[in-house]
């Protein structure tokens, strides 16, 4: 939960143009998942114009759930709604088109003036899979697999700033989204606001009265975003800020070693690895990057806080097309009082996200998780059995496939062209 104390504090600086005389300027990279469970580092920036490469490490990978899935299992909340009607804008690297997304909508690009459809750092498309991939003949799917895409390309070769990000806002806004994901991260230290903070400060204030919802990334560690960071604009109060939970031996929830906690952060999902829509080709699927050449290729798993967010806001936009007339902070609120809870010394948030859960809850379920204690988190994604997998879907016909996620980037400093 956000520290009222230090939100109050954010919200006096947001209004006090002398504060960004104390401007932090981080490094605009891709925050990189450092996990030694053979999840390796996302490379930190694309520094040529080269596309990321790609690849499907074997087909076995398309038979089993993802880690998301069988942790989320939100197949159960097809029964009640698969998000029909609702725009979840994705601001991000762009989202290159694919048959496992449906008809994504163009929202325009930031980066070079041109299309939405233009994913040359593979990660927008990865996160757009994880709110509304398609379900097909394998195990992939995301959560609200009947929401529209509004792909906003604002970020590219792992830069770009706050200002350029409070304009996407603006045009999710106009553009009638309902739920936006910024899967993007300015990292700064605490009480500190980062170049560009009032400008997307004003533009979150902006879509929060228009109805949309907002989810941000709470970053991953690396040079840029050290532990005890804060996180732009996850911070601020209108937003939903995701971190990203793993499960210990014991299946206990731990937070991946990769994510950046803190008290200021709201829920957890598990951040990967992904699988989803290749972003090189109209049809394919992938599960990870490729990098180097020759002797020195390296094909890395990909995971990161940046896919636990969509997570998120496929859960929003559940919850949206379930009760259309819901307000941002009655999304955010059964959203967090729904979550399976954890200790809140992990830093973690009320817990990780439980989307069924968030679908039937009730003011009554409120009141009663007020009074309660940490409860066990869902069961390890090992505990999930075949049957219950495979187990068809009575209201829309539907079979469970699996989900995604991926990591967050960073934004500050303008982007440079060579």
């Amino acid at each position: 939960m956000k520290n009222p104390l230090f939100m109050n504090a954010i919200k006096t600086r947001l209004t006090a143009t002398t504060a960004l005389s104390t401007v932090l300027i981080s490094t605009l990279t891709a925050a990189t998942a450092v996990a030694p469970s053979g999840i390796a580092p996302i490379a930190a920036a694309q520094n040529s114009q080269d596309c990321v490469a790609t690849m499907l490490s074997s087909e076995s990978a398309l038979r089993e759930p993802t880690v998301i899935e069988k942790t989320l299992r939100f197949r159960q909340a097809w029964q009640l709604t698969t998000g029909a009607g609702i725009t979840v804008a994705v601001i991000d690297t762009g989202v290159s088109p694919n048959e496992r997304l449906g008809e994504v909508l163009d929202g325009g690009d930031f980066v070079d003036g041109d299309s939405g459809f233009v994913d040359c750092d593979g990660h927008g498309t990865l996160v757009a899979g994880i709110i509304a991939g398609r379900p097909g003949a394998d195990g992939f799917a995301g959560l609200a697999p009947d929401a529209h895409v509004l792909s906003i390309r604002q970020t590219a070769d792992g830069e770009g700033n706050l200002e350029s990000l409070a304009q996407a806002i603006d045009r999710a806004v106009a553009e009638g989204a309902r739920v936006i994901n910024i899967s993007l991260t300015s990292c700064a230290p605490a009480g500190v606001m980062p170049q560009g903070a009032t400008d997307v400060a004003e533009s979150v204030a902006r879509a929060e009265v228009s109805g949309a919802v907002v989810v941000a990334a709470a970053g991953n560690k690396g040079d840029s975003c050290q532990a005890g960071s804060v996180a732009w604009p996850a911070v601020l109060p209108e937003v939903i800020a995701v971190s990203a939970v793993q499960f210990d031996d014991a299946g206990q929830a731990q937070p991946a070693e990769y994510a950046i906690t803190g008290q200021w952060v709201n829920v957890s999902a598990p951040g990967g690895p992904v699988l989803g829509p290749d972003p090189r080709t109209p049809t394919g699927l992938i599960d990870r990057h490729v990098f180097g050449s020759g002797d020195n290729t390296r094909a890395q798993q990909i995971a990161g806080t940046s896919f636990a967010t969509p997570a998120v806001s496929g859960t929003a936009a559940l919850l949206l097309a379930r009760n259309p007339e819901l307000s941002p902070a009655q999304v955010r609120d059964i959203i967090l009082n729904s979550a399976s809870p954890i200790s809140s010394d992990l830093g973690l948030g009320r817990g990780i996200i439980a989307p069924y859960d968030a679908l039937i809850w009730t003011t009554v379920d409120t009141a009663a998780q007020h009074d309660a204690s940490p409860a066990t988190a869902p069961a390890p994604p090992d505990l999930l059995s075949s049957q219950e997998r495979n187990a068809p879907l009575r209201a829309t016909g539907l079979l469970l496939i699996c989900a995604l996620g991926l990591g967050a980037w960073l934004l500050s400093r303008p982007r440079q062209r060579p």
